[in-house]
């Protein structure tokens, strides 16, 4: 293997940031997509309509991102594993949350993966 490939693959290019959800009463970690992981993302929430275009899915929307995003708090404080899984089940406790909250989350894990018309401003910006 290249010492190229190598410093790639091992590079920690995933950001997270810690969050406090007051209104859960917890603090959490919310982390960037991987690739595939966003690759997963968009071929849930996109589709073709009938002019074939590609057009949003809005059903569970955020939820989605964050059942991929939002980590639990280790005892040391680091980020543990992923609290929520894809199932049908997780999906819809997450949209049964509060639409503030889950917006607040879903702006940061678009933020750290780079997606979103925001990420897309600031990127724009640079």
């Amino acid at each position: 293997m290249s010492k190229l490939k190598d410093k790639i693959r091992v590079a920690q290019d995933r950001g997270s940031e810690k969050v406090t959800v007051p209104e859960w009463g917890c603090e959490l970690f919310v982390q960037a997509l991987s690739g595939k992981q966003l690759e997963e993302y968009e071929a849930a929430t996109t589709k073709l309509d009938k002019k074939g275009n590609v057009a949003m899915v809005h059903k569970d929307l955020r939820a989605k991102l964050l059942a991929q995003t939002l980590h639990e708090v280790g005892d040391d404080g680091s980020m543990g594993p992923c609290i929520f899984s894809d199932s049908p089940e997780d999906l819809e406790l997450l949209s049964g949350k509060s639409g503030g909250v889950l917006n607040r989350l879903a702006e940061i894990a678009q933020r750290l993966s780079g997606i979103g018309v925001k990420a897309q401003e600031d990127i724009q910006k640079n």
